[in-house]
């Protein structure tokens, strides 16, 4: 089933990541990405080779020229962190750069994949469209299984996972913060299930007009960085409220490190800071 195998991919990328490093997952994406698209779309031979050439110019681009601006900014946060001016400006100021990488990435996307798109004929989106309708259906199933109490309490583990891999064991006062978090965190699940269906048409609407080159790229770039786009304000203001209550969290957490928790937390930011800059200067 579609969204079990997405989050197979992304639990086998972490299990690799975490004990093969960066280095192995970032090499291998010649081999994770044809398998994720698998799941979605049967590509002829010809495709496939265009596929594989185009993923190849990606990947070069991005190991060269995007890898060493996550570098440069994973060491401006051990800068402010070794300097104590973390706020939650410099904390908002991570994210806006890590959004422009994403956006940096689609629009490279788009301009290499644009002609594959257009190539697939219509057998091929009636079977990327059902496979979408599928991994949105079990996405809405696996969530419907769960009810607030339930998601609450897997988030909480989640968060709690996630925070002691970069920081170490938690004091009672970190988790009393993470639980706070989790209880306060707004709900997005409905909203979220209805922007997807706003995605999915759009998407269907810009392949329609696929033969007009400028006319599609400019609906599916739009689709891809202009969430605002598409969703609710509704769905745009719990987002926001959410993304500031983390970042406190973040702040809050930040000032209760203890010196061991400090000097973890720094290692493992500047391990990444290195591992990016070495697959940076990898040979083609």
């Amino acid at each position: 089933m579609k969204f079990k195998r997405i989050l197979i991919t992304l639990l086998l990328t972490s299990s690799l990541t975490a004990c093969m490093g960066v280095k192995f997952s970032y090499n291998n994406l010649d081999w994770f990405v044809p398998w994720y698209l698998d799941d979605y779309l049967q590509l002829n031979d010809q495709q496939e080779d265009a596929f594989d050439a185009h993923l190849k110019v990606i990947w070069n681009w991005h190991r060269h020229n995007q890898l060493p601006q996550y570098s440069t900014l994973l060491n401006e946060i051990i800068s402010d962190l070794d300097k104590q001016q973390v706020t939650l400006e410099r904390l908002h100021y991570y994210g806006e750069q890590t959004n422009s990488f994403y956006h940096k990435v689609i629009h490279k996307a788009l301009q290499e994949g644009l002609p594959l798109l257009q190539s697939l004929d219509e057998p091929q989106l009636k079977e990327l469209y059902e496979n979408f309708d599928e991994t949105d259906q079990e996405f809405k199933e696996y969530f419907a299984d769960n009810d607030l109490k339930q998601r609450e309490k897997k988030q909480l583990k989640s968060i709690n996972k996630t925070f002691k891999k970069w920081i170490g064991k938690l004091t009672k006062k970190q988790k009393r913060l993470l639980k706070a978090w989790t209880k306060e965190t707004e709900s997005t699940i409905e909203l979220r299930i209805q922007y997807s269906e706003k995605v999915r048409l759009a998407f269907k609407q810009a392949m329609s007009g696929r033969k007009n080159t400028e006319q599609m790229r400019k609906q599916l770039l739009l689709l891809a960085t202009q969430p605002g786009l598409l969703q609710s304000k509704e769905l745009t203001d719990k987002r926001e409220r959410n993304n500031q209550r983390f970042r406190q969290l973040l702040l809050d957490t930040l000032s209760t490190l203890s010196k061991k928790q400090q000097k973890k937390l720094r290692r493992k930011i500047l391990s990444y800071a290195e591992d990016f800059s070495d697959l940076s200067v990898k040979t083609d």
